[in-house]
């Protein structure tokens, strides 16, 4: 490691400021972290060579020696496991969301590093080398509206493993389920990460979904649009209510029924969203001889007869 311009590796100067040099390392350590690169033997030493940069520049007492004794005699007075005494770069790795921990530096260093640690072991690292943890992994789950209702068991199929999935009461399209450690493995020996299940709502045969809404269309006849009637609307639960349109009911009216929506929590006494009833109103293609004297009844006594005046 002797001769390292810690600098350039930084592509920083020697008149950067603690502040500067600590930005560069970020957006460096976040574009070669292990786990943006993996398999990249590449990146692994590009990581390695901006971290041991860092645990020098970082440190005002290191980056003052540093600078006296030039490169060439830093590195001949000081070992890996001084260069990287005390250097903890946990806080900045689990603000990239990577865990608690740097990267494998003990991989990465061997036993020289140690850092900050109890036992002299570094944060986040067990005793048979680091624990980083595993990438999260993202899919997506197909529900239906009653399994979003009642709440469900689902079976599913992730890196040949079987695992059941717990689908609540209430939970609405968009959101996501979190699995610990049942995501990607880690390929430093850490835990697993974690899956996140976002929930979709597979289209529904008879009701739409809108938050903890639900809407139904329903198609009256038109004497009963006209006159008024009970009618029988269905619901999630499974039946149906029976509901009075009154008479004059227009196509396209809407109906609003409280309660008969989508649960907001797992306790079946929690209030429960809106069921919207959109009337449409069937109009006869064909029409019996006495439906057709009926409607010509109906238009000729609408038509109002004017007289020219002399």
């Amino acid at each position: 490691m002797a001769g390292k311009d810690y600098y350039k590796t930084l592509g920083v100067d020697k008149q950067s400021s603690a502040a500067e040099i600590k930005k560069k390392y970020r957006k460096l350590a976040l574009k070669y972290h292990p786990d943006q690169n993996q398999g990249d033997k590449a990146a692994e030493q590009k990581f390695k060579e901006i971290n041991e940069a860092y645990a020098v520049l970082s440190d005002a007492d290191k980056r003052k020696k540093y600078d006296m004794f030039g490169a060439d005699g830093f590195n001949q007075r000081f070992s890996t496991e001084d260069i990287f005494s005390g250097f903890d770069p946990s806080s900045l790795f689990r603000d990239f969301g990577f865990g608690g921990s740097g990267a494998g530096f003990e991989n990465f260093f061997g036993s020289g590093f140690r850092g900050r640690s109890q036992g002299g072991r570094h944060p986040g690292f067990g005793r048979g080398g680091p624990s980083v943890k595993g990438k999260n992994i993202e899919s997506e789950l197909y529900v239906t509206l009653e399994n979003a209702f009642e709440g469900a068991k689902k079976s599913l199929m992730m890196h040949g493993q079987s695992i059941t999935v717990t689908i609540p009461r209430g939970i609405e399209s968009g959101q996501k389920l979190r699995l610990n450690g049942k995501g990607a493995s880690s390929q430093y020996g850490g835990p697993a990460g974690d899956l996140y299940l976002k929930i979709t709502f597979a289209p529904h045969k008879v009701f739409e979904c809108e938050g903890k809404n639900l809407k139904v269309k329903k198609t009256v006849s038109l004497p009963d649009a006209v006159l008024g009637a009970r009618i029988d609307v269905p619901t999630i639960e499974g039946g149906s209510v029976s509901v009075k349109i009154p008479a004059g009911t227009q196509p396209g009216s809407k109906m609003r029924l409280k309660g008969k929506g989508m649960p907001t929590g797992r306790d079946p006494d929690a209030p429960r969203g809106f069921l919207y009833v959109e009337i449409q109103v069937e109009i006869p293609k064909v029409l019996t001889e006495r439906e057709k004297v009926f409607f010509e009844d109906m238009r000729s006594d609408d038509t109002i007869e004017v007289t020219a005046q002399d």
